[in-house]
């Protein structure tokens, strides 16, 4: 598990993620990593650990801060396919919230991209802490001049 969000991943394999500047640097910093799973090569996981900014008054994390995330890791799952951060727009984010967690979680992400045609592009994504879901729901997205 992460140690501290700020400075030290605390676990082998995990490198400091890119973050444009913006609104969604506020939540971060951000981790990546692609662990081997079930014997197979595993995709990109990113990941944040849950401190006080994060958290709603009742101490669980906050459902907006899983929502930027959920987009913040589709929108890097596109970049995985090769397509530049600026040329997608997101035009639809439906999300399922699962569960919570309080301060603390390392929570983590992954997103992958299930249709692609000359336009458009669809992600699903999956955020929870350890095997224990939070978020599930997909995105779609336009490409510029689509």
């Amino acid at each position: 598990m992460m140690a501290d969000s700020n400075t030290d991943t605390g676990a082998e394999g995990w490198a400091l993620c890119p973050v444009t500047p913006g609104f969604i640097a506020h939540i971060g910093p951000f981790w990546e990593g692609r662990p081997t799973r079930g014997g197979g090569e595993g995709g990109w996981v990113r990941a944040f650990v849950a401190d006080e900014r994060h958290l709603a008054g009742n101490g669980q994390i906050h459902t907006s801060v899983l929502a930027a995330f959920a987009e913040f890791v589709c929108l890097r799952a596109v970049g995985d396919e090769g397509v530049p951060e600026g040329d997608a727009v997101l035009l639809n984010l439906a999300l399922n919230h699962l569960g919570s967690c309080s301060r603390g979680t390392l929570v983590q992400g992954e997103a992958r991209l299930i249709r692609r045609n000359w336009s458009q592009l669809v992600t699903e994504v999956r955020v929870q802490d350890g095997d224990r879901p939070l978020v599930a729901g997909t995105a779609l997205w336009n490409l510029a001049g689509g």
